[in-house]
């Protein structure tokens, strides 16, 4: 039902259509005999309630230019979506209930500029994030108001860094539709069980596959072998000719001579020494 100033019919400070009394036809209503048409802004609305219906969908964004509501029963239907994000343009707002729906968000920051309100209601939805704090939101410190959010943290709920380290950011991960670490890790682990499968299940029912594969693995171990035994040699031989290479230096230092030397590179070489004397 619509009620109106009995001073001026036109001018409509209530609507409730509760119970699941809702029509099709909401803009219409007759007061006192006069026919009223509304297909504005209700400028000077006061009160919506429209609870305990069977309403779906989203809360119309455009709900924030009702500049002068001061109640506003939305609960027990089937609204799904956000809050909308400007909420805090509806200045008058006293009464807020969005009790038992099914809106998935998080509380908009601009809730806790409403100055008037004294009415918070938002349990059984599936709200998540951070509570916002300050102004009128201080004197809401009951933890009725937000329980049926598993996601919700913040006071006067637990603390969130203590309990939900990381739920700030998956509120805002979420809100702007950027990365999320859940379906990651989901699609990683589907992934490496899938590979994993393919090859070892391929390993097990393919007999001439699973020799190959092990030929396969036996070559490369060779050829490390054999790679790691010459990279040993190389330097061995290395040692070899630095101490050849010192040998020759303190024999010179001692006023010795070398007749005949071979190349200092680890092979034997025949050396005569005689001395530096005539």
């Amino acid at each position: 039902m619509a009620t109106t100033n009995p001073a001026n019919p036109f001018s409509t400070f209530s609507i409730t259509v509760n119970r699941r009394e809702l029509e099709d036809q909401m803009s219409l209503w007759i007061t006192r005999g006069i026919e009223l048409e509304y297909n504005g802004t209700f400028t000077f609305l006061k009160c919506i309630d429209l609870s305990n219906n069977t309403l779906s969908g989203e809360i119309p964004r455009e709900i924030r230019s009702l500049t002068g509501l001061c109640i506003l029963n939305l609960f027990m239907n089937h609204l799904i979506g956000k809050i909308p994000e400007k909420i805090g343009d509806m200045q008058r707002l006293e009464v807020l209930d969005l009790l038992r729906n099914q809106l998935s968000s998080s509380i908009p920051l601009s809730i806790s500029i409403l100055s008037f309100l004294n009415h918070l209601n938002l349990p059984n939805n599936n709200l998540f994030g951070r509570i916002p704090s300050g102004n009128q939101l201080q004197t809401l410190s009951s933890p009725s108001i937000y329980v049926g959010n598993a996601r919700l943290c913040g006071a006067p709920l637990k603390d969130c860094t203590t309990h939900h380290p990381n739920i700030h950011g998956l509120n805002h991960e979420e809100d702007k539709g950027g990365f999320t670490w859940l379906p990651f890790f989901i699609s990683m682990t589907i992934g490496l069980v899938v590979g994993f499968w393919s090859v070892c299940g391929t390993l097990t029912l393919k007999k001439l596959w699973r020799y190959a594969f092990f030929r396969f693995i036996d070559d490369m171990n060779d050829t490390i072998l054999v790679f790691v035994a010459y990279a040993g040699y190389a330097k061995l031989l290395e040692g070899l000719k630095y101490w050849n290479t010192r040998r020759f230096i303190v024999l010179i230092e001692q006023g010795k001579s070398i007749s005949h030397m071979g190349v200092f590179s680890g092979q034997q070489s025949h050396r005569r020494v005689t001395s530096g004397q005539p």
